[in-house]
């Protein structure tokens, strides 16, 4: 489902020097659109929360739960990317409210507070930006809590998403690989000794959810978001993998 937002859900304010969200994508288009009020901690789209931790944790109290106070920002500040104008954003998933458009460097939309359980569950934004017609930038938000950080534990959040975030409407087949990815991070958590054996299982399911993004990416931009997502986990997956578990 494709949503577009309002301009009269926004907010004008300047963005804060503070952390942020890139989101991902073609890294000289990235500052175009932007998560703010987060920090990234697995790649460019993800943030894995430990409860109570202050620096993720907004109410900074381990009760359970994890508390995101987020926004959409337009234009932010980063070396080598043009933060062009957007005049329209299509927003998947988690439906954050995105500036108005057409953008101004700096303006952000309305402030969300998610609250979001310890237990690895994740939530999944994303954003399309188009300027004059022409998909100008796509981004994601992988937001997860837990009890515990670890290399398992981001992995496990990486793939702890609904690939309908992608606003696509995509096949049974695409939902199984999320569920099947889902399933061998529990394995991998559940056998250490032979965690690699499933971490790589579950890259692979990635990489085909990544392929099939691609391929309705050249008929539907909304291909590009499912591809982003895909991309994040299988690369989270990989380091992971590589990591002292």
């Amino acid at each position: 489902m494709k949503t577009t937002w309002p301009a009269l859900l926004v907010l004008s304010i300047a963005l804060p020097a503070r952390a942020f969200v890139l989101g991902g994508g073609d890294a000289d288009k990235d500052c175009r659109l932007a998560f703010d009020g987060a920090d990234a901690t697995a790649g460019a789209s993800g943030v894995v929360c430990v409860d109570g931790d202050p620096t993720c944790d907004a109410d900074g109290v381990q009760d359970g739960f994890c508390r995101f106070d987020v926004r959409v920002c337009a234009g932010v500040s980063e070396l080598g990317c043009d933060p062009v104008q957007i005049d329209r954003i299509e927003v998947g998933g988690e439906l954050l409210a995105p500036p108005a458009v057409p953008t101004t460097v700096g303006e952000c939309g309305g402030l969300s507070s998610l609250q979001i359980p310890a237990d690895g569950t994740a939530t999944a934004t994303t954003l399309r930006g188009y300027r004059n017609g022409d998909l100008a930038e796509v981004d994601y938000l992988n937001l997860c809590c837990v009890a515990e950080a670890g290399p398992l534990a981001a992995a496990a959040c990486s793939v702890a998403f609904d690939p309908e975030a992608s606003a696509c409407a995509l096949p049974l087949k695409a939902l199984r690989k999320v569920e099947r990815a889902v399933t061998l991070l529990g394995q991998a958590n559940d056998f250490r000794a032979v965690a690699p054996k499933y971490l790589r299982k579950a890259g692979k399911q990635m990489r085909k959810l990544r392929n099939l993004g691609q391929k309705i990416a050249s008929h539907d931009d909304c291909g590009f978001a499912l591809a982003l997502m895909a991309s994040h986990a299988a690369d989270t997956i990989a380091a992971a993998a590589e990591s002292p578990l």
